[in-house]
C-alpha cells in the first residue's frame, strides 16, 4: 500500500459495493418475510456489520500484515482523559440542537426522510431502538469515517484529512435533508479525532446525537406528543413552553455554537494540537484522490434519484394503502 490515499479510496468504493449489496439483500429477506420480529434491527445489524464492520477490519488487517501498522493506530484508539470525555458529552448535546436546526430548514426544501423512518420504528422497545439507531451507527459509521478513512488521508494536508471523511460520511446518509447536517457534523467529529487522536471522541457525540434524537422521538410518539416535527422539537419546545418553534430553536443554537467553538478550542488546548508541529504532506500524496470524488459524485446521484422519486413513490403507496 505504497500509497495510502489511492488505496484508501479504493476501500471506500468497496464500502460502497458490499453496503449496497447487503442493504438490497437484507431488505429483500424483509419483504420476503414481513412477519419476522424486530426485523428493521436486524436489517440495522446485518447492514452495519458486514456492509462497514467486515471490510474495515479487512483492510485493518492488511494494513497489519503489509505495513506492520497496529489495529489501534488503523482505529486511532487511544484512552481519553476524564475532562475530554466530558466535553465530548456536552458536545454531544449542542451538536443535537444545532443539528435540529439544520433539519428543520432543510426540511422546508427537502424531502424528510428521517422523522417517517424513526417514527415507524418507535414501535420497538426503547432499548432495541437505541441499538439500532443510536449504537450501531456510532460504532461503525465512525469506524469507517473517523477509523479507516481518516487514518487513510494522514499523509495529506490536515484540512483534507477532515473534510474528505467528513463528506463521505454526509453523503453515505444519500437523502439532502440529512446530508444538510450529517455533513457539518462530520466535520466537527473529525476536527475532535484530529485533536484526541481517539476515536472514543467522535464515538461519544455520535451515540449522544443519535440516543437524543430516537429517545425523544420514541417519547413523543408514545405520549402521542410528535406532530411530525424534526428531531422531536415540538416535544421540546412544549417543555420549554415556547410557542414559536422556530424562534426557540434558532436560540438554542446560537448560543449553542457558541459553546461548541469554546468546547473544541479547549479539546485543542488540553491535547497540545500546537505542539505536534506542522504537518508536511507525503510526496504524492493526492495519487488515487479521483476515486474519492468518483464515490461523492455517485452518492450525490444517488440522494438526487432518491429526492426526485419520494413524491411518486409516496403517491404510489398512497394509492395501495
Amino acid at each position: 500500500m505504497r500509497y495510502r490515499l489511492q488505496s484508501t479510496n479504493i476501500f471506500a468504493i468497496a464500502v460502497l459495493v458490499a453496503y449496497s449489496a447487503v442493504s438490497v439483500v437484507a431488505s429483500a429477506v424483509i419483504a420476503l418475510r414481513p412477519d419476522m420480529p424486530f426485523a428493521t434491527v436486524w436489517v440495522n445489524t446485518t447492514v452495519y456489520l458486514v456492509g462497514f464492520g467486515l471490510p474495515c477490519m479487512i483492510m485493518a488487517i492488511l494494513l497489519k500484515y503489509r505495513q506492520g501498522q497496529p489495529l489501534k493506530e488503523t482505529f486511532s484508539i487511544r484512552p481519553l482523559p476524564i475532562l475530554s470525555i466530558l466535553i465530548c458529552m456536552v458536545l454531544g448535546i449542542t451538536l443535537q440542537t444545532l443539528s435540529s436546526l439544520i433539519a428543520q430548514i432543510s426540511a422546508q426544501f427537502f424531502n424528510n426522510l428521517t422523522d417517517a423512518s424513526i417514527t415507524s420504528m418507535t414501535v420497538l422497545p426503547l432499548p432495541l431502538l437505541v441499538f439500532a439507531m443510536a449504537i450501531l451507527p456510532a460504532l461503525f459509521e465512525e469506524m469507517l469515517c473517523r477509523g479507516v478513512l481518516f487514518d487513510g488521508y494522514k499523509e495529506g494536508p490536515a484540512w483534507y484529512q477532515i473534510v474528505l471523511p467528513a463528506c463521505f460520511f454526509g453523503f453515505l446518509h444519500m437523502n439532502f435533508q440529512q446530508i444538510s447536517y450529517a455533513l457539518p457534523m462530520g466535520i466537527i467529529l473529525a476536527l475532535v479525532v484530529y485533536y484526541t487522536r481517539s476515536i472514543f471522541a467522535s464515538i461519544i457525540i455520535h451515540f449522544i446525537v443519535n440516543g437524543t434524537q430516537v429517545t425523544i422521538s420514541w417519547l413523543a410518539e408514545r405520549k402521542g406528543m410528535f406532530a411530525g416535527g424534526v428531531f422531536g422539537e415540538d416535544l421540546l419546545l412544549t417543555i420549554l413552553g415556547g410557542t414559536d418553534s422556530f424562534t426557540t430553536n434558532l436560540i438554542a443554537a446560537g448560543i449553542a455554537l457558541v459553546v461548541t467553538v469554546l468546547l473544541l478550542l479547549a479539546l485543542r488546548k488540553i491535547h497540545n494540537v500546537k505542539g505536534r508541529g506542522k504537518r508536511v504532506p507525503a510526496p504524492k500524496w493526492h495519487k488515487g484522490g479521483w476515486i474519492m470524488y468518483f464515490a461523492l459524485g455517485y452518492l450525490f446521484l444517488n440522494a438526487l434519484v432518491i429526492e426526485f422519486l419520494m413524491p411518486f413513490m409516496n403517491e404510489l403507496l398512497n394509492q395501495f394503502s
